[in-house]
């Protein structure tokens, strides 16, 4: 299932836009071979099992100036904040964190320029039934995308 919201405030000084949105996705649980399981008295590999749930959310915030410069009014600042989370003691559970912020030229309805920061933590929590390590990654990106809508 999933829900979105957006709330757009268009004031005298400013446009405002909200944007947020949850999605869950559950699969029926079923009983899997460990791909880890290693016996040489056995050729049975023993089944686990695990809540097979992902969900993931976002919320976004970008401001617009109304201004009389033509330059300032073209500008948008954005900010946003995301999280994705694979099943619980999956084989690729996983969390993913996103936070990034940033800056845009509008050139027109359809042509931009952005310039984003983003910083990006992702990690693996340890299994030692799947053989699975604990494991963290950061990734600080700086991105820049010039866009034309055709």
């Amino acid at each position: 299932g999933a829900v979105d919201a957006q709330y757009i405030y268009s004031g005298p000084h400013a446009v405002i836009n909200l944007k947020g949105q949850y999605n869950a996705q559950y699969v029926t649980a079923q009983n899997y071979a460990n791909p880890n399981y290693i016996d040489s008295t056995s050729t049975v590999t023993p089944d686990y099992t695990y809540k097979n749930l992902s969900m993931g959310y976002y919320a976004m915030f970008s401001i617009r100036p109304v201004v009389e410069s033509a330059f300032l009014r073209n500008m948008e600042f954005a900010a946003r904040y995301s999280v994705y989370d694979n099943p619980k003691n999956s084989t690729w559970e996983s969390h993913t964190q996103q936070i990034n912020a940033g800056v845009s030229y509008w050139f027109n309805w359809r042509t931009v320029f952005k310039i984003t920061y983003e910083n990006l933590i992702s990690s693996n929590p340890l299994n030692e039934n799947l053989g699975v390590a604990d494991s963290k990654t950061i990734q600080n990106i700086l991105l820049a995308q010039f866009s034309v809508a055709f």
